[in-house]
């Protein structure tokens, strides 16, 4: 009986280990599929009719073929056009590291609704990215920092395609000579409202953490006489945040004269050069005895800077004036209907 027995479970047993293979398989074709990853939702529909938004866009011809050099989308800010803020500077001397430069210059000098200008960024970094096949570096001044900043935080499919996020001289806690200047101007340009340190703009562009993706460095001056106070003002949490006095103690720069800094222009080019923000570590000491950028215009300079008054730029005529703040688009709350977003 004790034979029999075995016998039976040595059966078994085999027909088991016979069945298991079968098993393997139903058991795999009844797993979950892994879910495939999604590509990022696009964000809000651009509302500013594409003819503008092309316009707008100025690149030299070899972003089409820039190969592994990333290009450079550069943005400007209040009070001033992109000719104004970088033909001659920052353009030539990017240009002359064998980089594709792009250049937006924002209708009515950046100073109507801000989440208007955003959408100029947005198409922007779209285009760049789609016409060389790479990665996009975006520098920003001023205003213009908090623009590419909203752009990506509300356009999330944007993220993926952006390489360096560079600011300089940026209000992200917004501006106390603003607030200073629509006291003085009840009637005031709607950027300078929302440039207002307690504004609805100033307070959701830094709502949560940094959009992921881009490496971000922020570079500012603590002589800086419109993005005030200093430095709280131009702090971006998570960042590298840089002061050039930090590095060169003795360094007067002010806002305006900060587009032609050495030190500001070796600390941008750092960040597009290597992999993450930019690392002073990397710079030379001896740059401290240099003013301005290699091969800058410093004529056109100070034919093209508002005689290098910063809150000129407020004076600058654009936009329709207004009391209030504009309001919030619903993609900012969340509230948008379908056919709205």
């Amino acid at each position: 009986m004790r034979e029999r027995r075995l016998a039976s479970e040595a059966v078994g047993i085999n027909k088991l280990w016979r069945l298991l293979p079968c098993a393997a398989v139903i058991a795999t074709f009844s797993l979950p599929a892994e879910a495939v990853p999604q590509p990022p939702p696009p964000g809000p529909v651009l509302h500013t009719p594409a003819s503008a938004l092309n316009t707008a866009l100025s690149c030299g011809g070899d972003v089409d073929d820039s190969g592994t050099a990333r290009p450079v989308l550069l943005v400007h800010g209040t009070g001033l056009s992109a000719a104004e803020t970088w033909d001659w500077g920052y353009r030539r001397a990017l240009g002359s590291l064998n980089r594709p430069v792009c250049v937006l210059d924002l209708p009515g000098k950046a100073m109507d609704d801000m989440q208007d200008a955003a959408e100029y960024v947005v198409h922007a970094i779209r285009t760049i990215a789609a016409r060389s096949g790479n990665k996009v570096s975006v520098v920003s001044y001023d205003q213009g920092g908090v623009l590419a900043l909203w752009a990506l935080r509300f356009w999330p499919d944007i993220r993926s395609t952006v390489d360096d996020y560079v600011g300089l001289g940026v209000p992200y806690r917004g501006s106390r000579a603003a607030a200073e200047h629509c006291v003085r101007n009840p009637l005031c340009q709607p950027a300078v409202r929302q440039l207002h340190p307690e504004s609805q703009l100033i307070r959701n562009v830094n709502l949560g953490q940094l959009p992921p993706g881009p490496s971000y460095t922020s570079i500012h001056t603590l002589f800086d006489e419109l993005v005030t106070p200093q430095p709280t003002a131009s702090l971006l949490p998570e960042a590298t945040n840089i002061a050039t006095q930090v590095f060169c103690p003795l360094r007067h720069t002010g806002h305006l004269t900060l587009l032609a800094d050495a030190v500001a222009y070796a600390l941008t080019v750092d960040a597009l050069e290597h992999s993450g923000p930019a690392d002073p570590r990397r710079i030379s000491p001896f740059l401290c005895a240099e003013r301005a950028l290699p091969g800058a215009d410093l004529v056109a300079m100070a034919t093209s800077l508002p005689l290098l008054r910063p809150n000129e730029l407020f004076d600058v005529v654009g936009g329709q004036a207004t009391e209030t703040e504009p309001p919030l688009r619903c993609y900012v709350g969340g509230t948008c209907a379908p056919s709205a977003r």
